[in-house]
């Protein structure tokens, strides 16, 4: 009885030294709130700005606000859950939302070069308040979102793609969200062999999200999706979907690019010809015209090696056929505002080299 007796004491002892420090906790907290509140601007004083020390003020605070909730929702020694500041909390936070702080706080730090992560944590902060007390639009938190993103990208991959995904999932309306969850992923991958197993799922849902929203003129988006379908090595589907884009969008020249890669890829090399030359017709992009003249004169070399001894004049023909287009491209490639003339007078050189052995045959 008395080591029960004293096991309830000592509950008791604990339970009141949790709501001490719920409560001096709270007051710290508290303390760093009225120092950002004290910092912005008023009526009588609308010249005030807010500080880098009062911007990073409002985050410890609402990070030892966080830790007070958790304190404060303890039950007592009488098993009852009696929370005493968590309303005063989320009260504090409505109130930076509708005022819009948090957005100010972020802006503050990035100015002051503290981009993570401290104005990330800032913008992340904006979204999700604006989200949970309903303070602006959908596509206006969503920015937040992109913004916290912005801020982590290059130095934290996987905090970048969790702003993006919150952008995305918000109706963010900006396609670079997409491009840069994806390349958040890409990274992510790079380094985190576990997460590599799953990012290309993650990157063909991103992909055809973006898709459905944006189009398929949009190459990184489309690239990226039937990426999936080639490293799963499931190129008639593949070539199912770029021919529904095709019926669509007849003048999409990343269409019949990438029908060219996979048709290159899978040996059908008669069907990878006519894909880069109507390719050819419809973009002035230096990089995939010069692409497609490189994978052309491949096609053409491997043609010429398969020949043997006795070539036929319409053998002949042929190859010389592959190789001019590929000539041609790439003399178009070399007209291209964006145009690596090193690169590019480099394929010039390896097709010229190819034309002069096809004509010896």
């Amino acid at each position: 009885m008395k080591k029960i007796f004293a096991f309830a004491l000592a509950a008791a002892a604990a339970m009141s030294v949790q709501a001490q420090d719920a409560k001096t906790l709270y007051n710290e907290a508290k303390k760093l709130d009225d120092t950002f509140n004290k910092s912005k601007p008023t009526q009588t004083a609308p010249n005030k700005q807010i500080t880098e020390e009062a911007a990073l003020a409002l985050l410890q605070a609402m990070e030892m606000y966080d830790q007070v909730a958790v304190l404060d929702n303890q039950p007592n020694e009488k098993g009852e859950v009696k929370p005493k500041f968590i309303k005063k909390i989320q009260d504090s936070r409505e109130k930076h939302a509708k005022g819009n702080d948090f957005n100010q706080a972020a802006i503050v730090l990035y100015n002051a070069n503290k981009k993570f992560p401290e104005a990330y944590t800032a913008f992340m902060l904006n979204g999700n308040t604006s989200k949970e007390y309903k303070t602006a639009a959908d596509t206006v938190y969503a920015i937040d979102f992109y913004n916290a993103g912005n801020m982590a990208y290059g130095v934290d991959f996987k905090a970048a793609a969790k702003a993006y995904e919150a952008a995305r999932a918000a109706n963010i309306k900006d396609v670079n969200a997409y491009i840069y969850d994806i390349g958040s992923r890409q990274q992510m991958a790079q380094k985190d062999p576990e997460y590599a197993k799953q990012a290309g799922e993650d990157i063909f849902v991103i992909a055809g999200e973006g898709l459905k929203r944006f189009g398929p003129e949009q190459d990184f988006l489309l690239n990226n999706y039937i990426q999936h379908y080639i490293d799963n090595e499931k190129y008639d589907e593949a070539f199912g979907v770029l021919d529904q884009i095709a019926a669509q969008y007849p003048n999409n020249a990343n269409v019949y690019r990438l029908r060219g890669i996979m048709s290159n890829a899978t040996h059908k090399y008669k069907d990878a010809i006519p894909a880069f030359t109507k390719m050819a017709d419809l973009t002035n992009r230096a990089d995939y015209l010069t692409r497609a003249a490189d994978d052309l004169n491949r096609i053409g070399k491997m043609v010429m090696g398969n020949l043997g001894n006795n070539v036929a004049p319409d053998q002949k023909a042929e190859v010389l056929d592959i190789l001019n287009a590929a000539m041609s491209i790439a003399n178009k490639a070399k007209t291209a505002e964006d145009a690596d003339l090193n690169q590019i007078n480099d394929v010039i050189e390896q097709i010229q080299y190819s034309i002069n052995n096809a004509n010896l045959l």
